[in-house]
């Protein structure tokens, strides 16, 4: 049966859930592993419960519902193997019943988990009976294993198997997750899908059968569903859970989005555009925001994430260069010694910027960049100014210009970058704007993953040496580049995850064709469009006139 034992389950978020164990040999995708501290930071603090691919809402109570079917079935046997074995043919019937949605035309709604198997099988089959047995995921629990098993557990909707002591089967969690499941049930208990084909296992449903069941189930319908989408709010915004820290963090989350919303409503914004109002306050297009008190605490933690992103892309631009340069140099035959890297760097001139100092970067040193830096930084102050993100000083149009380490003077404006988010960061200490809490988000992932701490402390031990700009980047690929790599290399399977190692004093490289490496999704999209779906906002954030709606305002207020 279902639990409801809120006194003796602990939901509180564990580390986060790989729900398809597997061994594939790949190349590892963030070969210096600096991004997992913002992975754990939105997954664990900020965002739980909103993963990056978890975008429609409605799929929150469409899982809950099903996995309540199912103990209401009393199915047997009892575990997530059956439950899987249930699951994906109802999962097949509401992916179809969305794509078929007469509300925004056949086939054209993004983001439904097996859309890239379904919408090939609707072209070629356009008015057919659909199959129950699509093979669409090779996950057992479909879409719900894959992408929405963990974000349902942290958001209190669903008890794992691993912690469910009556049967090693998922569960709707609580009265408030029976609550959802029943919420769906209700708003598609009038469709003949409903009352003739719920239970069907095998076989295949009518096409008028599944179009009609997308008038009352599809995601673009959920708003229309009031008492489902009431309930979907307050699960979001941590109101029937248990108190817990990440439930509160979430529904600042929600907030700061929604003011974020409020200030930007005439201009659309992409994932970039978000990423600079957020760190600069403005957008090359001139949208501009200023938090508003309420959510000033929340955005100062957010950001923290996009600095730190800032830094991993300065790292990772370093590491690319290093590679590249490695490859060219003929190290995929023999090995390089790291004393013709050097050569290279310390002929490096900066680039022509306004107040930076001149010359070969074996020539300039590291304090006088700083100093050229700093009052850049002061000019800025804090928040930062309107002018920031216009400023070819800046850690956006520098990384631009290092074309993600393929641009020949990409070192150099790689540490540029990296000393200006270091030394934004050390002007906030300075004023005693760093809470305790950012001070633990700055140290996050330790030596082992590179904290904006570490880094900075790397930064300050330069500065104290002396160094020229050469011999500071030269000591942070060396450091955080080469050793941070073979560290993490050699922590992970399979061997090909190298793209360099040690071999008779020199290193020996291997040409995955690294062009660049993307930074890890800020869980926009994934924000804006459950915001969307709840009806909280009038458009995702990425389409003009995308304010709050009446509803929205309400939880920006706090009602």
């Amino acid at each position: 049966m279902m639990t409801s034992d809120v006194a003796t389950i602990d939901t509180s978020p564990a580390a986060p859930r790989w729900t398809i164990p597997s061994f594939r040999r790949n190349p590892g995708r963030y070969p210096l592993g600096t991004e997992a501290v913002n992975q754990n930071l939105l997954a664990q603090e900020l965002a739980s419960g909103l993963p990056v691919l978890s975008r429609h809402p409605r799929y929150w109570s469409f899982y809950t519902f099903v996995i309540k079917q199912f103990w209401d079935q009393n199915r047997q046997p009892q575990n997530n193997s059956a439950l899987g074995r249930f699951l994906r043919p109802r999962e097949v019937a509401f992916a179809s019943a969305a794509l078929r949605c007469t509300q925004h035309g056949d086939v054209e709604f993004p983001n439904i988990l097996g859309r890239n198997t379904f919408v090939p099988w609707f072209l070629a089959n356009p008015f057919a009976d659909i199959p129950l047995d699509m093979k669409y995921l090779e996950q057992s629990l479909g879409g719900y294993g894959q992408v929405y098993r963990g974000a349902l557990q942290d958001l209190g909707l669903v008890l794992g198997a691993e912690n469910n002591r009556e049967a090693p089967l998922d569960a709707p969690f609580a009265e408030w997750g029976a609550a959802v499941a029943e919420a769906f049930g209700a708003a598609i208990a009038g469709t003949t899908y409903a009352k003739r084909y719920l239970t069907q296992d095998s076989g295949t449903i009518p096409f008028e059968v599944v179009r009609e069941l997308g008038e009352a189930s599809c995601f673009c319908r959920l708003t229309a569903s009031v008492a489902e989408r009431d309930l979907l709010t307050d699960i979001l915004l941590g109101r029937l859970q248990r108190p817990h820290h990440t439930h509160t963090n979430r529904a600042a989350t929600v907030r700061m989005f929604l003011d974020l919303a409020a200030a930007t409503a005439s201009t659309g914004l992409g994932d970039d555009g978000f990423r600079q109002v957020l760190y600069y306050g403005r957008t090359k297009a001139g949208a501009a925001w200023q938090p508003s008190p309420v959510v000033t605490p929340i955005w100062r933690r957010w950001w923290l994430i996009q600095h730190r992103e800032f830094v991993v892309a300065a790292l990772n631009t370093l590491f690319i260069h290093f590679v590249r340069w490695g490859i060219d140099s003929g190290g995929m035959l023999r090995p390089v010694g790291l004393d013709r890297y050097r050569t290279r760097i310390e002929q490096m001139r900066l680039p022509d910027l306004v107040g930076l100092p001149q010359g070969p970067a074996a020539a300039v040193p590291l304090a006088e960049v700083v100093d050229a830096l700093d009052v850049l930084v002061r000019r800025d102050g804090w928040p930062l100014g309107p002018g920031a993100v216009a400023d070819p000083v800046s850690e956006v149009e520098l990384l631009r210009q290092a074309e993600q380490g393929r641009a020949e003077g990409a070192p150099l404006v790689a540490m540029l970058a990296m000393l200006l988010a270091h030394r934004r960061v050390a002007f906030r200490r300075e004023a005693g704007d760093l809470s305790a809490i950012d001070e633990q988000m700055l140290a996050s992932g330790g030596f082992e993953r590179v904290a904006s701490r570490e880094l900075g402390s790397w930064v300050e031990r330069s500065l104290e040496a002396g160094h020229s700009l050469a011999e500071a980047t030269l000591t942070f690929v060396r450091a955080l580049v080469i050793r941070q790599h073979l560290r993490i290399a050699r922590g992970k399977l399979p061997e090909d995850t190298f793209r360099f190692h040690e071999e008779l004093g020199g290193y020996q490289f291997v040409n995955h064709q690294d062009h660049g490496i993307q930074p890890i999704s800020i869980r926009y999209d994934s924000v804006s469009t459950a915001l969307h779906g709840l009806g909280l906002i009038a458009a995702p954030l990425s389409a003009p006139e995308h304010g709050p709606t009446p509803r929205g305002q309400e939880v920006l207020n706090g009602r």
